[in-house]
């Protein structure tokens, strides 16, 4: 199994997105999926801070390994957020089915959203937009982190913050600023519903 950053993103980053979104989804209904691919980034940078300390063995599960990390992640956060519980997938019995409905809808949407709004260039021209009109340093760490696919440490760099776990932090807050209006601008536009 690999011990290195690179190995390890090039073998799992794509192949557990869905997989690893569906499941926090599915144990915290609360959720959002924005802040589920927060988690899932956040997961791979704790990932890189314990491979570069050595906190990682030879033959660990990969797959366990990032669910586990990630679950602890999403505690954290949730606990942080004021909402402490979380729940397994109920059986369906009848007495759970909007549950039940929510999420396998959450799945779906998460299955077939990469591939419809991001591929439209209507979209994209309502995204560059509203990056318009939002301030700095939110406008220049999404142009770097999205546009340009700059690492949070090159983004910490760039702008001058201390570091490139302040730079995810205060992406997390920039992205969840830039929602409402750009789901208001695809709305408008009539991208969306």
């Amino acid at each position: 199994m690999p011990l290195n950053f690179k190995d390890v993103t090039d073998q799992w980053y794509a192949k557990m997105r869905v997989p690893f979104m569906t499941s926090l989804t599915k144990k915290f209904p609360n959720l959002t999926l924005a802040d589920a691919e927060n988690i899932y980034q956040d997961t791979f940078l704790a990932i890189y801070d314990n491979l570069e300390a050595g906190r990682i063995k030879d033959g660990t599960s990969w797959y366990t390994y990032i669910m586990t990390v990630g679950y602890n992640i999403a505690c954290k956060f949730m606990r942080h957020a004021g909402i402490t519980d979380s729940y397994e997938t109920p059986t369906d019995t009848g007495e759970n089915n909007a549950t039940l409905d929510r999420i396998r809808t959450i799945e779906k949407q998460m299955q077939e959203e990469d591939l419809t709004i991001f591929d439209n260039p209507q979209a994209d021209a309502v995204l560059a937009e509203e990056l318009t009109r939002t301030p700095e340093p939110c406008a220049t760490i999404i142009r770097l982190f999205y546009y340009e696919r700059l690492s949070l440490a090159e983004i910490a760099d760039a702008i001058g913050f201390n570091s490139a776990r302040s730079v995810q932090s205060r992406r997390w807050q920039c992205v969840k600023n830039l929602i409402s209006p750009v789901k208001a601008a695809l709305q408008r536009a009539g991208i969306i519903d």
